[in-house]
């Protein structure tokens, strides 16, 4: 049971409030009053939609009221009672974000914030979906003959679909298709299970298995003759590396023998050059090296002086050169010696410039604060609240004028002050740059001076060296004449040639001591080119043989693979054979009990037709003489009449007349009227609720005036709650619950306004 609804920014409902007890509770009003938008709400709260959203007649976010203002969100809250709970329902519409929702039972949180998640707890809840809800419980303005409107042939299919006995149907169809799914499948297996056994047949198996046990016996025989073949291989194969080493190393031996006696032939050429062979063998290498080296101790002293004082001479020579050049620039030094003398007058300036500068420099930072200082108090008295930068009192505009130009004046006065100072910054610091140039070349003429100074004592120091050094070349000269060096040198080459004599003469002694050694390592070792060349023919041959049988085995292991592969293929495939008859039988044996399946369901779904026909029917005859004031027809029922379902009404003479076609508008209205709330008592007994959406529609006065007192009367035993949306105030005598008034202006920007009665 519905209890309160609240409905914020909801079409032509800024915030809207009702309470409903159980009874027939009733909303009054003129059209576009938002009567209708209070039953989409009830719709959307429950289930996140209503019909016009659901079959895209409105957006649902076109229900966010523009009135006024452009609204960004609507929300709706629903409280509801089942079984002794109290739920509440609130879901919030946005423009810009995505929707949400919760639910609450007895104040604690059930579900949220996912729309489709709340929805699917409040199904389970109420007990029905939303789309029994629409088609049943809901019955919007001008479709309250929503059954007549389907069209003949599809009433049964729609209640089907209701009753959720639809699903039978669908069951029955796919057990059809089935059945012809597993007989086709059978009478394919029963063509593949044939030919796999013809092709069985045509193979024996038992010659299958002969010819692989056959094949198994030759290649045991083959690896028992491999095994052989590969022993005496091997054993070939081992002697021949083994001769094979003694070649390499007989090989190694006989070129080493030939290159000794060629270089025992090249030195005995060579001795032949020299006469005095026999006379040097006397002299040992040491003695040869050490008059070697003392002869040549000599030559290299008497070279080293001559080298020191050519040095010595060159370096005369350059510092001679750097004297004339710096005494010539001494001569200009002398001609600016006053300046140097007034040297100390230049720094003590250069000071006295700095100071200067650095003044001016502050003078400069005072004047720039002051200007800063200006423009913040000219921006401060332009503003219109502005007051005396002195003594804080408000300016008028006058005041204020005065007062602005007196700072610009300042300002001017400022930056007057402000340019002679740079200039004079300028020009101090152009001044101190020419002294600090002269300082510089003066600088350099000191320590040309100095350098001057330190060139010519290197000359005389230098020169003193040279007279020594020349001094000493003149002695050793002396002692060591032209003649006597001549001599000194050929006595060194004859030592060099005697050394050379005795080099050759002790290598060819060794070189015939190894030519000797050679000889009996070639004895010892024992090797015969003709026994390596019988063994590699043999273990050529036998290596030959044993590659062509390995060949052959292969062949026939690959032989035996397949005909082994073969006959898994038949074992298996005589496998399938049995699996398939297993399984075409029991196909076959399913087929009779899917065709009692499929009579069982068509049974169960006519049966709970025609219990929910029999409900309908035994509901509408008992609202029927409460509904319909007249006596021209006595009873109402659903009947069956060419496999689809028919609304008919019972006139005077007992005879069923279609309501189709042959009674009156307001007989037709009160007829679907009495069905609507038949089905809703059926089809929804959980929710118990009826909303009627302008359910008066062609009826006359009188009409109208039963079906009030039916709804006051009677269909508060059989529902809890009602609610009435209507525009005929005659319709007031049915409510037993509240009762309220829905205005609104004509006017687009109007609202609504909710008046309980």
């Amino acid at each position: 049971m519905i209890k309160k609804i609240r409905l914020k920014n909801w079409q032509t409902h800024i915030d809207s409030s009702f309470e409903f007890p159980k009874g027939i509770n009733a909303l009054l009003g003129v059209m576009g009053s938002g009567k209708s938008s209070v039953l989409d709400a009830i719709s959307f709260a429950f289930f996140g939609t209503f019909p016009a959203a659901q079959q895209r007649r409105i957006k649902l976010e076109n229900v966010i009221t523009d009135i006024f203002t452009r609204h960004d969100n609507a929300e709706v809250t629903l409280e509801f009672e089942k079984e002794d709970k109290i739920y509440e329902i609130k879901r919030k519409l946005d423009r810009k974000k995505t929707s949400t929702s919760e639910l609450r039972c007895d104040g604690l949180l059930v579900e949220s914030p996912a729309s489709q998640r709340v929805t699917e707890r409040i199904e389970k809840i109420i007990g029905i979906d939303y789309s029994t809800f629409a088609q049943v419980v809901y019955c919007e303005q001008n479709r309250l003959d929503q059954f007549l409107q389907i069209p003949r042939g599809q009433r049964m299919k729609k209640i089907d679909e209701l009753l959720k006995i639809d699903k039978f149907e669908t069951a029955r169809a796919n057990i059809v298709t089935l059945k012809n799914r597993i007989s086709k499948s059978a009478k394919e297996l029963e063509t593949h299970t044939a030919s796999l056994r013809a092709l069985i047949d045509s193979k024996d198996i038992d010659t299958q298995k002969k010819e692989i046990e056959k094949i198994e016996l030759e290649i045991k025989a083959f690896n028992r003759r491999l095994t052989d073949i590969k022993k005496i291989r091997d054993t070939l194969q081992k002697e021949t590396e083994i001769l094979q080493k003694k070649k390499n190393i007989y090989d190694e031996q006989k070129n080493r023998e030939i290159k000794i006696m060629t270089r025992i032939e090249q030195i005995t050429d060579e001795l032949k050059n020299y006469t005095n062979v026999d006379d040097v063998q006397s002299y040992t290498p040491e003695f040869i090296d050490t008059q070697t080296e003392r002869l040549n101790s000599v030559l290299k002293k008497q070279k080293s002086l001559e080298k020191e004082i050519a040095i010595l001479e060159e370096k005369i020579n350059t510092d001679t050169n750097n004297l004339n050049s710096g005494n010539t620039k001494l001569k200009i030094l002398e001609s600016r010696r006053p300046e140097i003398e007034k040297l100390k007058d230049t720094e003590t300036k250069i000071e006295e410039l700095k100071t200067a500068i650095e003044k001016l420099l502050k003078e400069e930072a005072g004047i720039n604060s002051k200007i800063d200082d200006t423009t913040k108090s000219i921006t401060a008295l332009e503003k219109s609240d502005a007051n005396c930068p002195t003594c804080d009192t408000p300016l008028n505009t006058e005041q204020k004028t005065d007062v602005i130009k007196e700072k610009r004046d300042q300002m001017n006065t400022f930056e007057n002050s402000l340019v002679i100072i740079n200039k004079e910054i300028k020009t101090e610091r152009e001044k101190m740059t020419e002294s600090e140039k002269k300082k510089r070349e003066l600088l350099q003429y000191i320590n040309l001076e100095k350098d001057i100074l330190n060139t010519s004592e290197t000359i005389k120091q230098i020169d003193s060296q040279l007279k020594t050094q020349k001094n000493k070349l003149e002695d050793s000269k002396k002692i060591f004449s032209s003649d006597k060096i001549k001599k000194i040198e050929q006595e060194i080459r004859r030592f060099e040639t005697t050394k050379t004599i005795l080099r050759h003469i002790h290598e060819k002694r060794h070189l015939e001591e190894e030519k000797k050694q050679i000889k009996i390592n070639i004895d010892e070792l024992k090797f015969k080119p003709e026994e390596l060349e019988k063994k590699l023919t043999e273990f050529i041959a036998h290596d030959k043989l044993y590659s062509t049988d390995i060949v052959k085995l292969r062949s026939l292991q690959d032989m035996y693979k397949e005909k082994a592969k073969n006959l898994s293929v038949l074992k298996d495939q005589a496998k399938l054979v049995k699996t398939n008859e297993k399984q075409i039988e029991m196909m076959k044996d399913r087929l009779p009990e899917l065709e009692r399946f499929k009579i069982v369901l068509e049974t169960t779904q006519i049966m709970l037709r025609e219990q929910f026909i029999e409900s309908i029917n035994n509901i509408m005859e008992d609202l029927w003489f409460s509904v319909y004031p007249y006596k021209d027809y006595t009873g109402i029922q659903i009947s069956v009449d060419e496999g689809d379902y028919i609304l008919q009404l019972r006139n005077m003479d007992d005879t069923w007349m279609n309501v189709e076609g042959t009674v009156s508008g307001g007989e037709r209205m009160t007829a679907v009227l009495v069905l609507r709330i038949a089905m809703s008592t059926v089809l929804a007994p959980g929710m118990k609720m009826l909303l009627l959406d302008e359910p008066t529609h062609n009826l006359d006065r009188k009409a109208v005036e039963e079906l009030a007192e039916t709804l006051r009367t009677k269909v508060s035993d059989i529902v809890d709650q009602v609610f009435l949306i209507t525009h005929d105030e005659a319709m007031e005598t049915a409510v037993t619950g509240k009762l309220y008034r829905l205005n609104r202006g004509e006017n687009k920007e109007d609202v609504t306004e909710v008046i309980e009665i």
